[in-house]
Protein backbone atom coordinates (compact mmCIF):
# COMPACT_ATOMS: atom_id res chain seq x y z
CA UNK A 1 0.00 0.00 0.00
CA UNK A 2 1.44 3.59 -0.72
CA UNK A 3 1.03 5.67 2.33
CA UNK A 4 2.93 8.61 0.39
CA UNK A 5 -0.29 8.64 -1.58
CA UNK A 6 -2.60 11.72 -0.59
CA UNK A 7 -5.15 10.06 0.83
CA UNK A 8 -8.11 12.76 0.39
CA UNK A 9 -6.52 12.84 -3.77
CA UNK A 10 -7.66 9.28 -3.55
CA UNK A 11 -10.55 9.68 -2.23
CA UNK A 12 -11.39 12.23 -4.73
CA UNK A 13 -10.78 9.87 -7.44
CA UNK A 14 -12.65 7.06 -6.40
CA UNK A 15 -15.57 9.37 -5.88
CA UNK A 16 -15.43 10.83 -9.30
CA UNK A 17 -14.65 7.87 -11.01
CA UNK A 18 -18.39 6.06 -9.18
CA UNK A 19 -19.85 9.49 -10.64
CA UNK A 20 -18.74 8.47 -14.55
CA UNK A 21 -20.17 4.90 -13.79
CA UNK A 22 -23.30 6.48 -12.25
CA UNK A 23 -23.18 9.08 -15.79
CA UNK A 24 -23.05 6.08 -18.16
CA UNK A 25 -26.16 4.55 -16.62
CA UNK A 26 -28.60 4.63 -19.26
CA UNK A 27 -30.67 6.64 -17.44
CA UNK A 28 -28.80 9.65 -17.56
CA UNK A 29 -28.23 8.73 -20.87
CA UNK A 30 -31.61 8.56 -22.49
CA UNK A 31 -32.97 11.14 -20.72
CA UNK A 32 -31.04 14.00 -21.55
CA UNK A 33 -27.90 12.49 -23.01
CA UNK A 34 -25.94 15.24 -22.07
CA UNK A 35 -25.66 16.23 -18.54
CA UNK A 36 -22.52 17.76 -16.92
CA UNK A 37 -21.47 15.34 -14.51
CA UNK A 38 -19.78 13.62 -17.59
CA UNK A 39 -17.48 16.07 -16.58
CA UNK A 40 -16.04 14.72 -13.28
CA UNK A 41 -13.49 12.85 -15.78
CA UNK A 42 -11.63 16.60 -16.07
CA UNK A 43 -10.55 15.78 -12.61
CA UNK A 44 -8.23 13.05 -13.94
CA UNK A 45 -6.84 15.23 -17.05
CA UNK A 46 -5.92 17.77 -14.26
CA UNK A 47 -3.95 15.17 -11.84
CA UNK A 48 -2.54 13.56 -14.65
CA UNK A 49 -1.30 17.38 -15.99
CA UNK A 50 -0.14 18.16 -12.18
CA UNK A 51 2.06 15.43 -11.50
CA UNK A 52 3.40 14.87 -15.24
CA UNK A 53 6.21 17.34 -14.46
CA UNK A 54 7.56 14.84 -11.49
CA UNK A 55 6.82 12.13 -13.20
CA UNK A 56 9.17 12.21 -16.42
CA UNK A 57 11.91 14.26 -14.16
CA UNK A 58 12.10 11.08 -12.07
CA UNK A 59 11.99 8.63 -15.29
CA UNK A 60 14.96 6.79 -16.02
CA UNK A 61 13.96 6.42 -19.59
CA UNK A 62 13.54 10.28 -20.32
CA UNK A 63 17.28 10.46 -21.81
CA UNK A 64 17.89 7.30 -22.44
CA UNK A 65 20.20 7.39 -25.88
CA UNK A 66 17.71 4.27 -26.94
CA UNK A 67 16.52 5.35 -30.13
CA UNK A 68 13.02 3.15 -29.49
CA UNK A 69 12.30 4.88 -26.03
CA UNK A 70 9.50 6.13 -26.55
CA UNK A 71 7.68 3.10 -27.23
CA UNK A 72 9.11 1.59 -24.26
CA UNK A 73 7.72 4.03 -22.13
CA UNK A 74 4.07 3.52 -23.63
CA UNK A 75 4.66 0.19 -23.13
CA UNK A 76 5.34 1.08 -19.90
CA UNK A 77 2.22 3.28 -19.21
CA UNK A 78 -0.05 0.05 -20.55
CA UNK A 79 1.84 -2.67 -18.25
CA UNK A 80 0.55 0.17 -15.03
CA UNK A 81 -2.90 -0.20 -16.15
CA UNK A 82 -2.34 -4.13 -16.07
CA UNK A 83 -5.12 -6.47 -16.01
CA UNK A 84 -8.33 -4.32 -16.02
CA UNK A 85 -7.19 -2.56 -19.21
CA UNK A 86 -6.73 -6.07 -20.94
CA UNK A 87 -9.85 -7.44 -20.09
CA UNK A 88 -11.59 -3.81 -21.12
CA UNK A 89 -9.60 -4.32 -24.64
CA UNK A 90 -10.84 -7.86 -24.82
CA UNK A 91 -14.71 -7.33 -24.25
CA UNK A 92 -14.35 -4.19 -26.06
CA UNK A 93 -13.09 -5.44 -29.53
CA UNK A 94 -15.64 -8.17 -28.82
CA UNK A 95 -19.00 -5.92 -28.57
CA UNK A 96 -17.10 -3.35 -31.36
CA UNK A 97 -17.05 -6.50 -33.78
CA UNK A 98 -20.13 -7.60 -32.85
CA UNK A 99 -22.21 -3.97 -33.79
CA UNK A 100 -20.29 -3.33 -36.54
CA UNK A 101 -19.45 0.32 -35.32
CA UNK A 102 -17.07 1.92 -33.35
CA UNK A 103 -19.66 4.56 -31.93
CA UNK A 104 -22.43 1.07 -31.14
CA UNK A 105 -19.62 -0.78 -29.62
CA UNK A 106 -17.93 -0.28 -26.09
CA UNK A 107 -14.33 0.62 -27.10
CA UNK A 108 -15.08 3.94 -27.48
CA UNK A 109 -15.93 3.59 -23.72
CA UNK A 110 -11.86 3.78 -23.28
CA UNK A 111 -11.25 7.06 -24.76
CA UNK A 112 -9.95 8.85 -21.69
CA UNK A 113 -7.15 6.28 -21.74
CA UNK A 114 -6.09 6.40 -25.14
CA UNK A 115 -6.57 10.70 -24.83
CA UNK A 116 -4.09 10.03 -21.56
CA UNK A 117 -1.20 8.01 -23.55
CA UNK A 118 -1.42 10.32 -26.12
CA UNK A 119 -0.95 13.45 -23.86
CA UNK A 120 1.87 11.68 -21.73
CA UNK A 121 3.55 10.32 -25.32
CA UNK A 122 3.53 13.90 -26.15
CA UNK A 123 5.21 15.29 -22.60
CA UNK A 124 7.72 12.45 -22.78
CA UNK A 125 8.62 13.54 -26.62
CA UNK A 126 8.83 17.55 -25.33
CA UNK A 127 10.87 16.86 -22.28
CA UNK A 128 13.03 14.65 -23.97
CA UNK A 129 14.27 16.90 -27.02
CA UNK A 130 13.43 20.37 -25.92
CA UNK A 131 15.46 20.82 -22.57
CA UNK A 132 13.91 25.08 -22.14
CA UNK A 133 11.43 25.06 -19.97
CA UNK A 134 9.85 28.18 -21.89
CA UNK A 135 9.46 26.62 -25.03
CA UNK A 136 7.88 23.45 -23.55
CA UNK A 137 5.09 25.66 -21.68
CA UNK A 138 4.45 27.32 -25.05
CA UNK A 139 4.18 24.09 -26.80
CA UNK A 140 1.62 22.93 -24.03
CA UNK A 141 -0.47 26.29 -23.72
CA UNK A 142 -0.73 25.88 -27.60
CA UNK A 143 -2.11 22.48 -27.02
CA UNK A 144 -4.65 24.00 -24.25
CA UNK A 145 -5.74 26.64 -26.95
CA UNK A 146 -6.41 24.28 -29.77
CA UNK A 147 -8.34 22.58 -27.19
CA UNK A 148 -10.65 25.72 -25.95
CA UNK A 149 -11.00 26.65 -29.91
CA UNK A 150 -12.53 22.63 -30.16
CA UNK A 151 -15.26 23.36 -27.58
CA UNK A 152 -16.70 25.86 -28.57
CA UNK A 153 -17.16 24.81 -32.16
CA UNK A 154 -20.23 22.96 -31.75
CA UNK A 155 -19.60 20.30 -34.47
CA UNK A 156 -16.43 19.30 -33.18
CA UNK A 157 -17.79 19.54 -29.33
CA UNK A 158 -18.22 15.99 -29.66
CA UNK A 159 -14.80 14.78 -30.30
CA UNK A 160 -13.71 14.14 -26.45
CA UNK A 161 -10.23 13.71 -26.71
CA UNK A 162 -10.44 18.16 -26.69
CA UNK A 163 -11.26 17.48 -22.96
CA UNK A 164 -7.96 15.88 -22.42
CA UNK A 165 -6.08 18.39 -24.98
CA UNK A 166 -7.34 21.41 -22.27
CA UNK A 167 -7.16 20.28 -19.26
CA UNK A 168 -4.44 18.35 -18.83
CA UNK A 169 -1.85 21.34 -20.16
CA UNK A 170 -4.11 23.33 -17.32
CA UNK A 171 -2.96 20.75 -14.41
CA UNK A 172 0.66 21.10 -16.02
CA UNK A 173 0.55 25.09 -15.08
CA UNK A 174 -0.97 24.40 -12.34
CA UNK A 175 1.77 22.62 -10.58
CA UNK A 176 4.05 25.73 -11.19
CA UNK A 177 2.24 27.50 -8.87
CA UNK A 178 3.78 27.67 -5.51
CA UNK A 179 1.34 27.75 -2.22
CA UNK A 180 2.31 29.18 0.77
CA UNK A 181 -1.00 29.05 3.08
CA UNK A 182 -0.88 26.94 5.37
CA UNK A 183 -3.83 27.09 6.83
CA UNK A 184 -5.96 23.99 6.96
CA UNK A 185 -9.19 25.53 7.81
CA UNK A 186 -8.55 27.67 4.54
CA UNK A 187 -7.98 24.69 2.77
CA UNK A 188 -11.57 23.16 4.16
CA UNK A 189 -13.44 26.04 2.91
CA UNK A 190 -12.14 26.56 -0.56
CA UNK A 191 -13.04 22.45 -0.74
CA UNK A 192 -16.37 23.16 0.09
CA UNK A 193 -17.13 26.23 -2.40
CA UNK A 194 -15.65 24.12 -5.01
CA UNK A 195 -17.65 20.96 -4.27
CA UNK A 196 -20.44 23.05 -3.99
CA UNK A 197 -20.02 24.82 -7.67
CA UNK A 198 -19.28 20.97 -8.97
CA UNK A 199 -22.48 20.39 -7.61
CA UNK A 200 -24.59 23.12 -8.83
CA UNK A 201 -23.86 22.07 -12.38
CA UNK A 202 -23.05 18.42 -12.37
CA UNK A 203 -27.17 17.57 -12.23
CA UNK A 204 -27.71 20.23 -14.94
CA UNK A 205 -27.73 19.66 -18.61
CA UNK A 206 -24.79 20.65 -20.80
CA UNK A 207 -23.80 24.47 -21.98
CA UNK A 208 -20.37 25.49 -22.69
CA UNK A 209 -19.62 28.27 -19.99
CA UNK A 210 -20.61 25.53 -17.44
CA UNK A 211 -17.57 22.88 -18.38
CA UNK A 212 -15.39 26.57 -18.07
CA UNK A 213 -16.71 27.14 -14.99
CA UNK A 214 -15.96 23.69 -13.59
CA UNK A 215 -12.70 23.13 -15.90
CA UNK A 216 -11.08 26.41 -15.07
CA UNK A 217 -12.49 27.51 -11.29
CA UNK A 218 -13.69 24.45 -9.20
CA UNK A 219 -12.19 22.05 -10.02
CA UNK A 220 -8.54 23.40 -10.16
CA UNK A 221 -9.59 25.05 -6.60
CA UNK A 222 -10.84 21.56 -5.33
CA UNK A 223 -7.64 20.02 -6.63
CA UNK A 224 -5.00 22.91 -4.76
CA UNK A 225 -7.14 22.36 -1.99
CA UNK A 226 -6.66 18.75 -1.71
CA UNK A 227 -3.32 19.15 -1.73
CA UNK A 228 -2.42 21.65 0.44
CA UNK A 229 -4.38 20.35 3.14
CA UNK A 230 -2.61 18.80 5.91
CA UNK A 231 -4.28 15.90 7.02
CA UNK A 232 -3.21 11.97 7.75
CA UNK A 233 -2.55 9.29 5.92
CA UNK A 234 -5.12 6.40 5.65
CA UNK A 235 -4.71 3.10 4.04
CA UNK A 236 -8.05 2.69 3.41
CA UNK A 237 -8.32 6.11 1.47
CA UNK A 238 -5.43 5.12 -0.72
CA UNK A 239 -7.27 1.43 -1.55
CA UNK A 240 -9.94 3.00 -2.55
CA UNK A 241 -8.36 5.26 -5.39
CA UNK A 242 -6.99 2.51 -6.59
CA UNK A 243 -9.87 1.17 -7.54
CA UNK A 244 -10.54 4.23 -9.34
CA UNK A 245 -8.76 2.71 -12.86
CA UNK A 246 -10.64 -0.95 -12.51
CA UNK A 247 -14.17 1.13 -11.80
CA UNK A 248 -13.61 3.02 -15.27
CA UNK A 249 -12.47 0.70 -17.59
CA UNK A 250 -14.61 -2.12 -16.51
CA UNK A 251 -17.85 0.03 -17.97
CA UNK A 252 -17.02 -1.24 -20.79
CA UNK A 253 -16.94 -4.91 -19.94
CA UNK A 254 -19.80 -4.22 -17.92
CA UNK A 255 -22.45 -2.97 -20.72
CA UNK A 256 -21.50 -5.76 -23.00
CA UNK A 257 -22.38 -7.98 -20.22
CA UNK A 258 -25.52 -5.74 -19.87
CA UNK A 259 -26.67 -5.78 -23.26
CA UNK A 260 -26.09 -9.91 -23.46
CA UNK A 261 -27.49 -10.52 -20.35
CA UNK A 262 -30.30 -8.43 -19.83
CA UNK A 263 -31.32 -7.26 -23.36
CA UNK A 264 -30.83 -3.40 -22.60
CA UNK A 265 -28.20 -0.75 -23.31
CA UNK A 266 -26.36 0.18 -19.93
CA UNK A 267 -23.37 -0.22 -17.48
CA UNK A 268 -24.81 -2.78 -14.98
CA UNK A 269 -23.49 -1.65 -11.27
CA UNK A 270 -23.48 -5.37 -10.14
CA UNK A 271 -21.14 -6.26 -12.93
CA UNK A 272 -18.40 -3.59 -12.30
CA UNK A 273 -18.21 -4.69 -8.39
CA UNK A 274 -17.87 -8.16 -9.44
CA UNK A 275 -15.26 -7.77 -11.81
CA UNK A 276 -13.36 -5.42 -9.51
CA UNK A 277 -13.67 -7.51 -7.09
CA UNK A 278 -12.41 -10.88 -8.92
CA UNK A 279 -9.97 -8.65 -9.58
CA UNK A 280 -8.47 -7.81 -6.48
CA UNK A 281 -8.56 -11.09 -5.36
CA UNK A 282 -6.70 -12.36 -7.85
CA UNK A 283 -3.90 -9.37 -7.13
CA UNK A 284 -4.20 -10.97 -3.67
CA UNK A 285 -3.53 -14.17 -4.49
CA UNK A 286 -0.69 -13.43 -6.91
CA UNK A 287 0.62 -10.88 -4.32
CA UNK A 288 0.64 -14.31 -1.46
CA UNK A 289 2.23 -16.92 -4.39
CA UNK A 290 4.88 -13.75 -5.19
CA UNK A 291 5.70 -13.50 -1.23
CA UNK A 292 6.14 -17.59 -1.10
CA UNK A 293 8.23 -17.98 -4.53
CA UNK A 294 10.83 -15.27 -3.02
CA UNK A 295 11.00 -17.10 0.58
CA UNK A 296 14.48 -18.50 1.05
CA UNK A 297 14.57 -22.17 2.01
CA UNK A 298 16.20 -22.55 5.52
CA UNK A 299 19.10 -25.14 4.84
CA UNK A 300 20.84 -26.77 8.04
CA UNK A 301 24.51 -26.85 7.44
CA UNK A 302 26.24 -30.30 8.64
Amino acid sequence: MHLKRNSLLELFRFIFALLILYYHNSFLIESGGFYSIRFSVIFFFLISGFFIDSKLKKSKDLYSKDKDQWLKYIFYRLKRFGIPLLIAYIFSIVDTIVAKSWSSGTLHYLWFIHALLIFELLAFMTYRYIKKESIRDLIFLGLMITGIILRLIPSLREMTESLCMIYCPLGYFINKFKYKVRNNMFYVTIIVLSLTGIIAFMFTSYQVYKEFLMGFIFMPMLLISILGINMPRSKVLNYLGSLSLEIYVYQSAARLMGTFNIHNNYINFSIVATLVLLTELYKMIFAIKLAKNHEEPIINKV
